[in-house]
Parts: structure tokens; sequence; C-alpha cells
């Protein structure tokens, strides 16, 4: 990514691994509408990307209706974990469990 300075300046939400002072002016105009692998994930015209701070997720088109109808069973579960955390949750029972199956190794 270049021009960091500009692009937060005016408010857009940047995701990047590192800052380039190259610019892509030179190699010509980029194709558009084509589909893409950006970190072993394959993105294709239509997808939808959605990021934050915490990352990003890249949903196909295909896939949207059914991630959708989802949506609000994740964000249940989510508000009320966040509500047994902010009542003194240390560690959730799910994670407890899985601490103490035989999926997980120490390694010493």
């Amino acid at each position: 990514m270049r021009d960091i300075v500009g692009i937060l300046a005016v408010g857009l939400p940047v995701y990047c691994a590192g800052v380039t002072a190259n610019s892509p002016a030179r190699s010509g105009p980029g194709t558009i509408g084509v589909p893409i692998v950006l970190g072993d994930v394959p993105i294709a015209p239509g997808d939808i990307l959605v990021g934050d701070r915490d990352g990003v997720v890249v949903v196909p088109l295909g896939e949207a209706p059914s991630v959708l109808a989802k949506l609000g069973q994740v964000k249940a579960a989510e508000a009320c974990l966040d509500a047994l955390v902010r009542g003194g949750l240390e560690i959730p029972d799910f994670v407890t469990a899985i601490i103490e199956s035989d999926r997980v190794e120490e390694i010493s």
C-alpha cells in the first residue's frame, strides 16, 4: 500500500502488510472484474469483503444469503459471551473443554 497519510486522512479503511513507495501508474491501468487470490484466499468479482480492526472476511457472493441468515445467531452468541465476560467469566466452557481434551498438547 502507498499514500497512507492521504488515505487515512480521508477515513478510508486500509488493510496491508506493509508500505511501498512504488506506484502502479507506471505499469499501466489495472484489470477490473477478474478473480484474484489474496493471502491464499480466492476472491471473485461480486464477492463481499468486510474488514475491521480484527481482520477481513471474504463472503463469496453465492454464499451471502446463507451467511446473512446465520448472522443473527452469531451476533446473539457474541453478545451472550460478552455479557458473561463482563460478569466475571475468564475462560468459557468451550475453551476449557478443548484444553482438557486430547486435542491440546502442552509442549515444555
